[in-house]
């Protein structure tokens, strides 16, 4: 039992941070690591995925120090800032959807999984 209750604990802690952010359809977004003070950690990499179907797809990553980012192989243009923050230009209604910020840990550290929902609202013109 007590192990059950332990992994309950661990999903608990691994998905609690999580945040909304609304824009408009053509609008740049910034997404933003929530809750996270990366002045004060001790980490390796940064790693932005796009979740579909409980499934991660990677989208950048920027090592700590590192002057530049590295793109998986996505099909728009994105970057990611100094404070590790995703940004995408022009959002369309195909990029709503859950992200996930991954602080990847040094080793022996554990890694922080933040979440940030995404709805693009599409603009109907009259």
């Amino acid at each position: 039992m007590s192990q059950t209750v332990l992994f309950i604990e661990l999903l608990l802690v691994h998905y609690a941070v999580q945040i909304q952010t609304e824009v408009k359809c053509s609008e740049d977004v910034t997404l933003t690591c929530p809750d996270v003070d990366f002045n004060k950690l001790n980490f390796i990499s940064v790693t932005w995925y796009k979740i579909h179907n409980e499934k991660r797809s990677g989208i950048i990553r920027k090592g700590k120090g590192a002057e530049f980012a590295q793109p998986y192989n996505v099909s728009r243009q994105v970057s990611i800032g100094e404070d590790y923050s995703l940004f995408m230009a022009t959002v369309t209604p195909g990029d709503s959807g859950r992200y996930e910020c991954c602080v990847n840990a040094i080793v022996g550290g554990q890694n922080l999984y933040r979440q940030v929902d995404l709805h693009v609202h599409d603009v109907y013109r009259r």
